[in-house]
Order: structure tokens, then C-alpha cells, then sequence
């Protein structure tokens, strides 16, 4: 092993003193770590720099996979109940192999594939990938006295993202909800729920659903505050804006019917519209039409449902000469 490598592994790696910071320095085949969270911080770091996530692909006792986010193919079950996901990985060969040593168990990097085919994310929006987003004790400490106060808790990630955005108001709200998760018996959340379905059967007028409506501006604030909330409000939508737009460049759809006017719409639409067309296009796709008859202008068809034999439809068409 060449004596410089060795010197950067004692001083930077072992000790790791940059982890967790963004590095230029790029992996190689060599490189030792202490623990697996090490190697896979050294990786985060390097990617976030280069405009890349990072996820784990795989990881066993003595030997690991990082890839680049785009690495890993989404299996598209036949049959689900659950939500779909509206975006897939790529296949991209990036990756950082890594196992233990034999002797001083430390993890040493064995293989390592830098080779991208997509888009790089610019360094304003990289901080929207999941494995780039940082909240910290403190910024969790805040979230929940701001809480616990009735202050808006997306103020936090205004104090603590100084240019650059390392969470989002989503995030604070992710944080309260699992807050409030662990603090919750088993049962609890539904109780209250069938409690307040139950009163609002009894007693109409009773609502038990929150509503936020105009969360920058009300009916008593000045002119003054009105001009300072204002911008506030455009930059948070602008904000929303840049996330979709990141949603909409940066991440592929996944296609069900595999038609071209389904990858049209999937090259014009942004992730929200889409879905909406997807929806549309399978509904589409569950019918066939088969022309019976035709009496001068008017045509006769026959539609019938692909997985519902029993339901069958006549209509009726006049052409308009």
C-alpha cells in the first residue's frame, strides 16, 4: 500500500475529523473506515457535492453496497393496495462497494463506480433528496417547544437554513407527527377519531377537521406586516414551486400501459398532473368498443368493461356531416 495512502487513512479516515462535512476528496479503492456509518457519511458527503443522492442497496455483516439513488429498479407488484409511487430508479451502475478487514475489522472500500447517466441536481435543489436532508437535535428540541407554544413550527427551518436549505417545513411536521406517535397508546388516535365522527352525527354543526387557511396573512394584519408577510408568502411558494420543479426534472415516471401518449404525458406533466392523466389512461384502457350496426350518420357500438363481464353499454353516435 503506497505510504501517502496510509498517512490519509490514519489522519482523515480513521479519525474521520471531515465526516459529515462536504468533501472533494473522492473514494478509492483502499480507503478504511471505523464503522459502516463512516463510510457511508464520507459517501453522502462526496455525493452531495457532486449532485447526487445516495442509498444503501445492500448490507450484511461483512460486506456492503451504496448506490447512487437512481441505482435501484422499483419492482412494479401486479397486484397493491397501497399507495403507487409515481417515480422509478433508473439502473445506474454508480455504486461504492465496501467490507471488513481481516485484521483490525475496520471497513475498506473494494470497489468503487462513479459513472452516471442522468442529470446531476444543482446545488439549490440537492437538498430535497432525503438522504441530503440534516435535522439536528437542536432544530428537533425547537420544533416541539414551538409546538408546544402555538408558534408555526416551519419557522424552525427558516433559522436554521442560512442559503441552503437542509430541511423543509414538511420535515418539522414529519417530526411532530412521529412525536406525537411515540406519546400515543395503542388505540388512542382512533378513539378520538370515532369520538368526534360520533358527536358530529349527533350535533351537525360540530367539526372535528382543521382547516389553515392563510397561514402568512389575517384579518388584522397591518400594511406594514402585510408588505414583510407578503414577500414571506411568495418565496414559500416560489419554495413549493422549486421542489416540483426538482420532482418533475429530476425523477422518472413509472408507466403502466407503456403507450406513447402515456410517455408524452409523463415528458409534459408535472408529478401531480400526471398522476391525474395515469389515472385517466388506465381508466381508458378497462374498456374495449365494438361497432354492431351503422343507420346512416348514426354508429352503434357496443362497449363492454375488460374485467367486469356483466357490464356492457350500447351508445348511441351521430356523425355531423
Amino acid at each position: 500500500m503506497p505510504k501517502d495512502l496510509e498517512i490519509w487513512h490514519e489522519n482523515i479516515i480513521l479519525d474521520a475529523p471531515n465526516v459529515g462535512k462536504e468533501t472533494n476528496i473522492e473514494p478509492c479503492v483502499g480507503m478504511e473506515f471505523v464503522s459502516f456509518e463512516k463510510v457511508r457519511e464520507f459517501y453522502n458527503s462526496f455525493a452531495k457535492k457532486r449532485g447526487f443522492g445516495v442509498s444503501i442497496h445492500s448490507s450484511k455483516p461483512k460486506r456492503s453496497i451504496l448506490v447512487c439513488c437512481n441505482e435501484d429498479q422499483n419492482k412494479v407488484k401486479k397486484y397493491r393496495n397501497e399507495k403507487k409511487c409515481s417515480t422509478f430508479r433508473n439502473g445506474f451502475p454508480a455504486s461504492l462497494v465496501f467490507s471488513r478487514g481481516t485484521i483490525n475489522s475496520n471497513w475498506i472500500i473494494i470497489a468503487f463506480n462513479n459513472d452516471h447517466n442522468h442529470v446531476m441536481v444543482s446545488p439549490r435543489s440537492i437538498s430535497y433528496m432525503k438522504c441530503h436532508k440534516k435535522m439536528n437535535g437542536a432544530a428537533k428540541c425547537l420544533v416541539e417547544k414551538f409546538k408546544e407554544e402555538g408558534i408555526p413550527t416551519g419557522k424552525v427551518a427558516t433559522i436554521f437554513n442560512n442559503g441552503e436549505s437542509t430541511f423543509s417545513n414538511r420535515d418539522c411536521w414529519n417530526h411532530i407527527r412521529n412525536f406525537w406517535r411515540k406519546n400515543l397508546d395503542v388505540g388512542d388516535a382512533q378513539a378520538i377519531f370515532n369520538y368526534c365522527k360520533r358527536k358530529q352525527i349527533e350535533n351537525s354543526n360540530f367539526f372535528y377537521l382543521i382547516h389553515f387557511f392563510d397561514s402568512f396573512l389575517n384579518a388584522s394584519t397591518k400594511l406594514k406586516e402585510f408588505v414583510l408577510k407578503f414577500e414571506k408568502a411568495v418565496d414559500s411558494r416560489l419554495e413549493v414551486e422549486r421542489r416540483e420543479d426538482y420532482e418533475s426534472r429530476h425523477k422518472s415516471r413509472i408507466l403502466t400501459t407503456r403507450s406513447k401518449l402515456e410517455e408524452h404525458g409523463a415528458s409534459i406533466y408535472t408529478r401531480n398532473m400526471f398522476s391525474k392523466f395515469q389515472d385517466e389512461l388506465e381508466k381508458i384502457n378497462k374498456f374495449t368498443k365494438e361497432k354492431i350496426k351503422r343507420d346512416g350518420p348514426r354508429y352503434f357500438y357496443q362497449v363492454s368493461n375488460n374485467f367486469e363481464a356483466q357490464d356492457k353499454f350500447n351508445v348511441d353516435i351521430k356523425t355531423i356531416s
